[in-house]
This record gives C-alpha cells, structure tokens and sequence, in this order.
C-alpha cells in the first residue's frame, strides 16, 4: 500500500511517499525496492504537481513498471501548461479555480522557467464569469500585482469602481484593459520583449 505524505495507516506492507522519495527543485529521486531513479520535470516545482507526480514514480516501480515517461509529463491546459511563442514563456493558469495563490505560484514558476524576472501579467475576472468558484475579488487580483510585480500588466474584465480606493491604487499600472482571455494573450504577446507571460484570468475554459 502506497501513501502520500503525512497519512496514518494501521496496514501492514505500507510505503509512505516521503520514505522513497525526495524533490529538488525539477528533480525528484526514487529509492524503493532496490531501485533508484531520478526524474526531470518542471512541475516538480510545483506542489499541485509534485506529490502526484511522486505517487505515480513509486506506483511505477512497485508494479515493475517503467516511470521514466513521466519525465514527459505536461500540465493540463489551464493548470500552469507551458507553451512558447516569440521566445516568450507563456503560463496558463486562466481556468475557474484561479485565484491570487495560483497566481503567485504562476509567477514563480515562469521566472524560473524563463531564467530572468521580466513578466507580463494577465489578470481578472472574465465578466460575466462571477459565479465561477469563488470569485477573483478586486482586492486579491490587488494583492497578487502588488506581490508579483510584473513589468507589465494586462487586466481583463471588470475594473473597480472609479472612484473607489482599490482603483486609485492601479490606473497608471495597467498598460492594457481587455475583456476576454484571448484579447489579453494577444495583447501581452504584443506587449512583451522577453521574459515570461502568466495567464491568471479567472474564467469557464
């Protein structure tokens, strides 16, 4: 029986994960039953991805299976994917779960990916959108520009209130105002030199 990290289990024959397996940065290594392996993947980085990822490595070699493939691995569209256009590394992380914590770790990540700190944010709430999850409140898209501190900011959807507090804090930030994911992409495209672009608009995909 196979378990992730931190989980009780009164059976006999258990593995516990954090036993067999340990990450650094995009490598993670394997030592069970004999066997090591070492695995290369940028979603390592990743905690959404990481421990599933290191479950499914064990799992392999339990089961005398090969878990080099998983060294191919990619992010599902929407779910920190990675793509290039214009030497520009692009992170999806526009889906309806997104929220200021994806998109801190966004950031991160294409930093890294990208090797150097110039990024283009795209960030918002696609109108009409609203009742997706939870909501993109203005005061965490804030937040999440104010930590990230992209080069440049692209902001789709709805802006706050003029005359509101939250406003008076981004109007000379934002280079551009779009109102749909794909007007935003465009437009960081267009706007971005080098570096990173993040997608982190919340909206249905």
């Amino acid at each position: 029986l196979l378990v992730a990290d931190k989980i009780c289990c009164d059976y006999d024959n258990v593995v516990h994960i954090e036993d067999v397996a340990r990450c650094n940065g995009m490598n993670c290594t394997i030592e069970l039953d004999g066997v090591q392996c070492v695995l290369t993947n940028p979603l390592f980085r990743l905690p959404p991805y990481r421990l599933p990822l290191m479950l499914a490595a064990a799992a392999a070699i339990m089961l005398n299976a090969d878990p080099m493939p998983l060294n191919h691995f990619a992010a599902l569209p929407g779910r920190m994917s990675v793509s290039h256009e214009k030497a520009l590394t692009i992170i999806d992380n526009a889906n309806s779960g997104t929220n200021s914590e994806t998109t801190l770790s966004a950031a991160r990540y294409a930093r890294q990916c990208a090797g150097m700190d110039d990024l283009t944010l795209v960030i918002g709430q696609v109108e009409g959108d609203g009742a997706v999850c939870e909501g993109f409140s203005f005061d965490q898209i804030i937040s999440a520009i104010e930590t990230v501190q992209p080069s440049k900011l692209i902001w789709v959807g709805k802006v706050p209130d003029p005359d509101s507090e939250t406003f008076r804090s981004i109007p000379n930030r934002i280079d551009v105002h779009c109102t749909t994911l794909d007007e935003g992409r465009k437009a960081a495209i267009e706007k971005t030199k080098k570096g990173s672009i993040v997608l982190s608009v919340k909206t249905w995909r």
